[in-house]
């Protein structure tokens, strides 16, 4: 959630300086843990998370329930029943439909109302893709894995066989699609129910009725689902306003208008001066055919955890153009002129005609997040945790069971299964398929929301699990041999993400180290970099933080991918709640 006292929402400020009720009504989908109301609403009803279309758990004004039904009916029918209870209140009521969310589920009596039936087929859906970014054409082919692993995007990787254009298709409406269709039919029963009531209280007129999206959503558009990227299709949504005092019907205003340009609009709107730390213009000067406006707008998009396939985005939109980077790869931008091609299907960043207007638009994009206070991360470092080396391991005058942390910090570990030996590059910690070597969890191995650096030097006989902290799915990362290569993993959401050695490491002394910071993971090995993957944060932690050379056993960390223990010898060991930008340091 964000902060209700620092950033009030415009419902906290209708209602205190205006005198409004304030309603809330559905889907809220911040702080995805518990439904209880927020600051600023007279009335409350509300679920966690997405919320589910059948029979869904519910919150209304702090009483938690089952409700029987349909989402969408039961949605409706609360507005309808406050409207009912409330004629004589000016008021503000917000409505967020859970529709039309996957899984696209619609009303029974809606279900298979377009079977047989298909939208004409998107102008883009056939885009060659020839001239997109590696990252996209390599997503397209395989969208939204399991796992985001950097080997899948090296352009020396033979296993993408990515062709250099992408063969036409045909056309293909999928049943989901339809289904999605159908959910949103009853969200336009309510809303006309909605209206109905408003007239039969004879406030129609003197009610400012916005309906909206909140993101856009590709269907088959530049071979894409989902949303993320910065095509037409996945940030550009539909906004239709009836007032008729202000709004004259069948006007269309073509000037930039963002979200954030709605809570100016509610203030000039209810005789509101509009607090100093609200983003975004009143429209109440477009309604007035006001011609003075936004030029361009700025778009970000931060990397999620969920989907790491999708790099951290700036761009920016003006009138006629557009221009998105990707600052965080070594991908190509994306320059489209949007007057002659709507549909965005011709790249032209690389053609020298239009170097001068990538420059200006660059320098759009750089005035705009200074404008804004753009940060590279949204993320917060827990200054609370001291940094420093926290564990360190050398294993000479190990006694065989315990290896004493030589850092002063006490993280000893617990040996089982495993031995020491001499070797040539001193006293080893020798493991087999059953060894492991456990460090309960403590306060100085807790890295959440602090970045992290860790090394070993170690020879490796077989594939397998060299060190891991977590459990999937609560936050967690390892090390790795994968296919006789060296990985480094991390794991604080529904997926993976993995940066990839390139040669083999078995039978053969290398020092790997690894790194988790605020904007990526890296992988260094014997002191060169190897791989990187972005990131948007640091790890975050919801379950065990115990620390285990080797494989516990039943122990998942990244889940199906690190499922051996390791076989072979580790000399030492360090790990830093720290970022170490040298590897050599580590």
């Amino acid at each position: 959630d964000f902060d209700f006292e620092k950033t009030p929402s415009y419902h906290q400020i209708l209602q205190e300086r205006g005198g409004y009720k304030s309603v809330f009504i559905g889907k809220w989908h911040m702080g995805l843990f518990h439904d209880d109301p927020r600051p600023g609403f007279d009335y409350w009803l509300s679920f966690k998370d997405q919320g589910v279309y059948i029979d869904p758990p519910m919150n209304e004004n702090g009483r938690s329930f089952k409700a029987k039904g349909y989402m969408t009916d039961i949605l409706n029918k609360a507005a309808l029943k406050w409207l009912d209870e409330n004629s004589s209140s000016p008021f503000c009521m917000y409505l967020s439909h859970k529709a039309v969310h996957q899984p696209f589920t619609p009303a029974k009596r809606h279900k298979g109302v377009y079977k047989g039936r298909q939208p004409d087929e998107p102008a883009s859906y056939n885009d060659p893709l020839t001239d997109k970014p590696l990252w996209q054409r390599a997503l397209v082919k395989e969208w939204v894995k399991g796992s985001y692993r950097s080997r899948d995007y090296r352009k020396e990787n033979p296993a993408r066989h990515l062709p250099d254009i992408y063969p036409k298709r045909d056309y293909n409406f999928k049943p989901f699609q339809r289904e999605y269709y159908e959910a949103i039919l009853a969200v336009d029963e309510g809303l006309g129910a909605i209206m109905d009531k408003l007239k039969a209280m004879g406030q129609l007129d003197n009610t400012v009725i916005i309906f909206a999206g909140d993101n856009g959503f590709f269907m088959g558009e530049h071979r894409m689902g989902d949303k993320r990227c910065a095509y037409e299709e996945s940030i550009r949504i539909p906004m239709v306003i009836r007032y008729p005092k202000l709004v004259k019907p069948g006007t269309t205003i073509e000037q930039i208008v963002l979200n954030i340009d709605l809570a100016p609009t509610f203030y000039e709107l209810a005789g509101i001066k509009t607090p100093p730390w609200v983003q975004g213009d009143s429209m109440v000067r477009l309604f007035r055919n006001s011609k003075s406006w936004r030029k361009s707008f700025l778009y970000t998009y931060w990397v999620d955890l969920n989907y790491p396939q999708y790099p951290r985005t700036l761009a920016v939109r003006t009138e006629e153009w557009k221009l998105v980077t990707y600052p965080d790869t070594e991908e190509i931008s994306e320059l489209y002129h949007l007057k002659s091609d709507p549909h965005e299907m011709n790249n032209l960043i690389n053609e020298p005609a239009y170097r001068q207007k990538v420059v200006e638009l660059q320098k759009e994009i750089d005035r705009l997040a200074r404008q804004t206070d753009y940060r590279e991360s949204y993320a917060v470092l827990d200054k609370t945790k001291r940094q420093g080396l926290m564990l360190k391991y050398d294993f000479e005058g190990c006694d065989g069971s315990i290896v004493k942390d030589l850092s002063g910090n006490s993280n000893n570990g617990k040996i089982s299964s495993a031995g020491v030996v001499s070797t040539e590059r001193g006293a080893a910690l020798s493991c087999s398929s059953q060894s492991s070597v456990t460090v309960e969890q403590s306060e100085s191995i807790d890295i959440s929301d602090c970045p992290l650096s860790v090394g070993l030097r170690f020879k490796a006989e077989a594939d397998g699990t060299i060190l891991s902290q977590g459990q999937a799915y609560k936050g967690a990362w390892s090390l790795f041999v994968e296919d006789g290569v060296p990985c480094f993993g991390v794991r604080d959401s529904g997926r993976i993400a993995v940066a990839d050695g390139m040669e083999s490491c078995h039978g053969k002394w290398i020092h790997l180290a690894a790194t988790v910071n605020l904007d990526k993971l890296e992988m260094f090995v014997d002191g060169k970099k190897v791989a990187s993957v972005p990131r948007g944060r640091y790890l975050k932690f919801f379950g065990s933080k115990t620390l285990t050379i080797g494989k516990e056993q039943g122990k998942q960390t990244l889940g199906m991918i690190d499922n051996k223990s390791f076989t072979g010898l580790i000399t030492d060991l360090s790990f830093y709640r720290q970022y170490k930008s040298y590897p050599a340091e580590i």
